[in-house]
């Protein structure tokens, strides 16, 4: 892991707080209804009666129903994927007053971090592992013992990510990234927060972990380079 000397500058975070929701969108649907016809009163014997109108014009408002009722139904299976894809959100970030360069640089560690907890939360590894650096590293809690380099990162991270994928028996329904706090020097920055995990299945549970993750940046991105969390159950 690269590290930073002690006489690059120091910057600190100052971010608001951010929401994703993945959601499915309908689409509508507009009926045009024919024109009415002009009268005529030279061929007035070839006009419909009253009572013949009346019916037509019942029959088009019937159609016409009939087809934005239509419009309005939610395509098969698009209801319960909506409602079953992971809502990712970021709370309570911690604030200070930086410049503008150093609020840059803080969110755009905070955007990677989101999008590795969106794929985390929807059991998208290959979309997780393209922002782990190559000498990456991380802590397993339950084996006491670091983990070192991107291919033995992803052999101890697959296993738990096809568990918590949305057709999988322990899918995650919210992830939640509390109270985080960006501290960044130089190429390096560092980013504590309290990740809340909410898993459905047969057995809903609530998880709460303590998280520590390291970026560099590489060739204008931030790439993780390290991470350690402890994981506990919650009400």
């Amino acid at each position: 892991m690269k590290t930073s000397q002690s006489s690059n500058p120091v910057n600190w975070l100052c971010l608001g707080s951010q929401r994703i929701v993945i959601g499915a969108a309908l689409a509508g649907c507009c009926i045009s209804l024919p024109a009415a016809l002009s009268a005529n009163a030279e061929s007035a014997s070839t006009e419909p009666t009253t009572t013949e109108t009346s019916k037509s014009a019942k029959s088009e408002s019937t159609r016409a129903e009939s087809a934005r009722n239509k419009s309005t139904k939610t395509e098969p299976g698009k209801a319960d994927l909506a409602e079953s894809e992971p809502v990712i959100k970021v709370v309570k970030p911690y604030a200070t007053q930086e410049t503008e360069s150093s609020k840059s640089e803080a969110q755009d560690v905070l955007d990677v971090l989101l999008i590795m907890g969106k794929a985390y939360a929807s059991g998208d590894i290959a979309g997780y592992i393209k922002h782990l650096d190559d000498h990456c590293s991380v802590f397993d809690e339950h084996k006491n013992q670091m983990v070192n380099g991107k291919d033995a990162v992803i052999a101890a991270l697959k296993e738990k990510f096809d568990k918590r994928s949305q057709k999988a028996s322990e899918h995650i329904i919210s992830y939640t990234i509390d109270q985080p706090y960006v501290k960044v020097t130089g190429k390096t920055a560092v980013v504590t927060y309290r990740a809340i995990e909410e898993v459905g299945g047969a057995h809903p549970r609530k998880l709460e972990g303590s998280m520590s993750d390291v970026f560099e940046k590489e060739d204008g991105h931030w790439m993780k380079v390290h991470q350690s969390a402890v994981w506990k159950r919650i009400k």
